[in-house]
């Protein structure tokens, strides 16, 4: 999400920092490119024409053309207007004790079900609540069906409301629910094609005789400004409690994220990044401002070294660990279990994505060569003796060759690896001064596995 966008912006930051010392000239013409940029994402008109004022009104507020560090200026005063636009977290707050209900509505198409599916592995996963999955959509026949596979799927409760002649039995879910221990209803609404008032005068009538604790609209985030439309729309017939984002994964300008909570006065309280059931990450806008910018994710760069932390922790049950306590003693074997806990070269891109500058130094990084030399390296260190592994300088041109041929590489490749591995060395060496600890970090630059952007 937000590639196209973050590219553009972080390009046009990049271009000012050359320059040393901003002029009102620079500014008014990074002005105006953003102004372009932020159309261009989708970002309604109004929400860009606001956004650009305040952001004009900083910047001369903090005299930035007299500023020692113009564009680190700059690019906080965009930082925090973005995070402004985008409001304030807010968390899913379940009735202690008490059944919380929670009302899905939004349009055909938008992911609505699976959406449902999605909140009910959240709920009981990070919540540690007990949902249960509803069915109350008259017009899709199917729907009741996939909800259904979805609550096996996520080990939820499942209730439908529809009936065989094709409406709902409100007084039936009433008195059912009231003998459950269920601590969330998550209750899928029918949607249509498009808005329309027949649509929203049932969707009156469930939320009157239900009473939800929430309303969320479900909105297909790449439909850029209709989805912002659709969401006005429903929050002018419904009191709306906040918005789920879908799709987020396949958008890459972001418009709808930047123009939801502005123009509709609601919060976004989930995005769905994905097909699978765990693809739902509760709306930050400290993490969205910052992935726009590029300026790297703490949150998610920590999810990846518990990731790895976790994978390295698995290979030492089985009598695989680092041994090395200094980078010094960082052995070709304490790199095999490295790699043995690393899946693919997606990790690496992801840690490396975490970081500031991270995307922009992923760029020309191919990902499929990235994998292949995973493979490869592995083979290789493999396809050694466990005294070759912690003695490479014994390594000579024959053992160079049986080891090739043994790992169906090319002996180019194993120098490739051994080259590799003293500069890892050496940049583990630096990096450890700078962090001012004893101990490497335990992970593998991305300049290991290759790649274009990456040196």
């Amino acid at each position: 999400m937000f590639a196209d966008l973050s590219d553009k912006l972080v390009n046009m930051l990049n271009s000012l920092r050359k320059k040393g010392k901003l002029t009102k000239e620079d500014i008014d013409k990074f002005l105006k490119n953003l102004k372009m940029v932020l159309l261009a994402s989708d970002v309604g008109f109004d929400v860009v024409r606001v956004f650009i004022k305040d952001v004009r009104k900083k910047l001369e507020e903090a005299n930035i053309e007299k500023s020692i560090s113009p564009v680190d200026q700059l690019t906080k005063i965009v930082y925090d207007e973005m995070r402004e636009i985008l409001g304030q977290p807010v968390p899913l707050k379940l009735k202690p004790g008490k059944l919380t209900q929670i009302l899905l509505v939004g349009l055909q198409g938008s992911g609505k079900t699976t959406t449902a599916g999605k909140l009910a592995y959240y709920i009981k996963k990070k919540l540690r609540k007990s949902p249960i999955l509803v069915a109350a959509d008259t017009y899709r026949p199917a729907a009741a069906q996939q909800l259904r596979t979805l609550a096996n799927e996520v080990d939820a409760g499942f209730y439908s409301m529809v009936k065989e002649d094709g409406t709902l039995d409100i007084d039936g879910y009433k008195k059912f629910i009231r003998g459950t221990l269920y601590d969330v209803a998550i209750i899928d609404s029918a949607g249509r094609m498009h808005v329309d008032e027949e649509l929203m005068e049932e969707i009156k009538q469930l939320h009157e005789a239900l009473q939800p604790d929430y309303v969320f609209l479900v909105a297909d985030a790449m439909l850029g400004q209709e989805a912002v439309d659709i969401a006005d729309a429903f929050h002018k017939a419904l009191p709306i409690s906040g918005v789920i984002l879908t799709k987020v994964d396949g958008d890459t300008r972001g418009g709808a994220a930047l123009s939801l909570r502005y123009v509709t006065g609601v919060p976004i309280y989930f995005m769905g990044m994905g097909e699978k059931v765990d693809a739902l990450e509760p709306f930050d806008p400290d993490e969205i401002s910052a992935r726009i910018l590029d300026l790297g994710s703490a949150k998610a760069f920590m999810e990846r070294i518990k990731e790895l932390e976790k994978k390295l922790k698995e290979l030492e049950r089985k009598g695989k660990k680092v041994k090395a306590e200094k980078i010094e003693d960082f052995t070709l074997e304490d790199l095999l279990v490295q790699f043995e806990a690393i899946s693919d070269g997606d990790f690496v891109g992801g840690l490396l994505s975490s970081l500031p500058g991270g995307r922009q130094m992923m760029q020309g990084v191919d990902e499929e060569e990235m994998n292949t030399r995973l493979k490869h390296f592995k083979a290789i260190l493999q396809s050694m003796t466990p005294y070759e592994r912690k003695h490479p300088e014994v390594l000579d041109a024959s053992r160079k060759r049986r080891i090739a041929a043994g790992s169906g590489t090319s002996v180019q490749e194993v120098n490739q690896l051994l080259k590799q591995y003293k500069q890892m060395k050496k940049a583990m060496k630096t990096l450890s001064k700078m962090m001012k600890r004893g101990r490497f970090p335990s992970v593998i630059p991305p300049s290991f596995l290759g790649g274009g952007g990456i040196k």
